[in-house]
C-alpha cells in the first residue's frame, strides 16, 4: 500500500504512484480526475497536505524532505538528514514541519522511542524534538497549528 492524502478541502488527491524508486508523487483534483502536479521519480513516502492546500510534502528516498509546490508545479527540497538517518513520517503545519528522525527503518508498530523533529520553514531551523513511541498517521489541526498523533500502544 503507497502512501495517499486528501486535502482539507476534500479537493485534491496526492499519491505516491510507482513501484520501487519509480515511484512519483501525483496530485489530481478530484471533481475532474485531472493530474494537477507530479514529483521526479524516484523512491517517495509519507505524503501530506499543507494547512493551505497548495503544497504536498513527501520523502524522497527516506532522506529528503521535499514539498511539491501546486502554484508552480515544481518541486523543493526543504531538508536532507544527515548520513545514517531515515524519514518515514512528516506532516507540514503552519509555517513549520515536523518528520521522525531514526537510525534504521523501523516497522511503524515496533515499541521502539523515535524523534519526532519541528523544523521551521521559514528560519530553516530545527526548532526542537520530541522523542516517544510514535504509532500511526499524524493529523493536523487548528489550521496547522497543531499536529495530533498516537503515542503508545
Amino acid at each position: 500500500i503507497y502512501a495517499t492524502a486528501v486535502s482539507g478541502d476534500k479537493s485534491k488527491f496526492a499519491i505516491c504512484d510507482g513501484a520501487r524508486n519509480e515511484v512519483v508523487v501525483r496530485v489530481i483534483d478530484i471533481k475532474t480526475g485531472t493530474q494537477l502536479a507530479s514529483s521526479d521519480k524516484g523512491l517517495a513516502n509519507s505524503v501530506c497536505w499543507s494547512p493551505d492546500g497548495d503544497a504536498v510534502g513527501f520523502v524522497a528516498d527516506q532522506k529528503q524532505i521535499k514539498v511539491l509546490d501546486l502554484k508552480t508545479k515544481s518541486e523543493k527540497s526543504l531538508l536532507t538528514l544527515p548520513f545514517g538517518y531515515v524519514c518515514l513520517n512528516l506532516a507540514i503545519g503552519n509555517n513549520y514541519f515536523v518528520y521522525d528522525c531514526r537510525t534504521e527503518n523501523i516497522p511503524k508498530k515496533t515499541q521502539k522511542v523515535k524523534r519526532m523533529v519541528v523544523h521551521s520553514i521559514a528560519e530553516q531551523k530545527e526548532l526542537g524534538t520530541i522523542d516517544a513511541i510514535f504509532n500511526g498517521s499524524w493529523v493536523l489541526a487548528d489550521q496547522g497549528r497543531k499536529i495530533i498523533c498516537q503515542i503508545g500502544y
